[in-house]
């Protein structure tokens, strides 16, 4: 349960329980989807160093030091983390910006990582359905929405090949006058514009 008192607004850089010591993570996010991971670490003895650009996220004030930081702003992370000795990171995001950044963090210093194509199915849906289909493993059809009548078998979900954020850009389609503006919003919300 969060306790409201402790995830009071922080600094852009802060330590939260001084004198810590053990093997350091690296945690890429401190929202919500990240406070288990980040408490059940801590409960493992890691000392753990989170970031995020929200000064206001709930694991903030749950890690040991937070840095407010972009994820997607390797180079300040790289400089904000330059004389901690971390031992691990882990990156519970979708986002493909902050996942390169964890990959390269983590290459960098000679800790174990993902590999580019792992990073890749992560974050692209079609890479993921690829990768999924060259292991044998079922996966939905894919409907072209360019095709003569790619409603022909139903409602179809449009959604970003990348998404920016949570489930922004997707839509399901009934209708072919609905296609052009969902593939639209797709588009705007996929990171590399493909849907």
């Amino acid at each position: 349960m969060l306790d409201p008192a402790r995830h009071a607004k922080r600094s852009e850089s802060s330590d939260s329980h001084d004198g810590r010591s053990g093997p350091a993570l690296l945690v890429y996010g401190a929202g919500t989807n990240q406070l288990p991971l980040i408490e059940a670490s801590r409960r493992q003895g890691y000392r753990v160093i989170a970031i995020d650009r929200d000064a206001n996220a709930p694991g903030a004030a749950c890690a040991d030091r937070f840095h407010c930081i972009s994820l997607r702003d390797h180079a300040a992370i790289v400089a904000a983390t330059r004389d901690e000795p971390i031992q691990g990171v882990v990156a519970r995001i979708t986002d493909a910006a902050g996942l390169a950044s964890a990959h390269a963090f983590a290459r960098d210093r000679g800790l174990p990582t993902a590999c580019p194509a792992l990073v890749e199915a992560a974050t692209s849906k079609l890479a993921l359905a690829h990768a999924g289909r060259r292991a044998g493993l079922p996966m939905p059809p894919r409907v072209d929405p360019d095709a003569a009548s790619p409603l022909a078998d139903g409602p179809i979900l449009v959604r970003p090949d990348m998404t920016r954020r949570g489930k922004a850009g997707i839509r399901r389609v009934t209708r072919r006058v609905e296609l052009e503006a969902a593939r639209a919003e797709a588009s705007a919300s996929s990171e590399n514009g493909r849907v």
